[in-house]
């Protein structure tokens, strides 16, 4: 009985810091990232994204595709320097919560004013994030080994175990709290 009171005190100290922690870094919000690329294709995506695999890659060159046969860029600017349309753009996906944003630029053509440069920004914003998501598994429970399998719907998972020696069938549903 000792035992078992000091496993359930530490697993929900455990609990109770990774709250703490999560809830501490949830109020953080970072800035998206601006990638520019010179055309919107398989390989220019490539060479921007490369830490990236190559399904994300994909999933990005058809946001953008569809973005560009659907609707105009979803910031549009007209400027003279690019930090401007940048601090802009990235002010603009921040509110809407976009992983990142793709920018295609290039010179515009102005009538009567040949010295001042003015540049024609176009940018994408992306959000990488799925929806959803199956996971499989195994977990060990009192010395048991079970089949895990889980369903991730936005920030809620349904789980299923399935004991292998004695077949004894559990679920269970976990919420996030926190990302970052």
């Amino acid at each position: 009985m000792n035992m078992l009171k000091k496993n359930w005190m530490g697993l929900v100290l455990v609990l109770m810091a990774a709250i703490i922690i999560g809830l501490g870094h949830a109020n953080k919000e970072s800035e998206p990232e601006i990638v520019s690329v010179p055309h919107v294709n398989l390989p220019a995506l490539n060479a921007a994204f490369p830490m990236e695999s190559q399904g994300t890659v994909k999933d990005i060159t058809k946001q953008i595709q569809k973005a560009k046969d659907t609707q105009a860029p979803q910031y549009h600017y007209y400027t003279t320097t690019q930090q401007t349309a940048d601090a802009k753009a990235q002010q603009l996906a921040k509110t809407q919560k976009a992983d990142k944003i793709i920018k295609e630029t290039g010179a515009a053509a102005v009538e009567g004013n040949s010295d001042q440069p003015v540049i024609e920004n176009n940018y994408y914003a992306i959000e990488l994030e799925r929806k959803h998501r199956v996971d499989v598994g195994a977990a060990v429970i009192d010395g048991k080994p079970y089949a895990e399998a889980k369903y991730r719907n936005r920030d809620i998972e349904y789980e299923v175990y399935y004991g292998l020696h004695n077949h004894d069938i559990g679920a269970g549903v976990s919420c996030t709290i926190a990302k970052w």
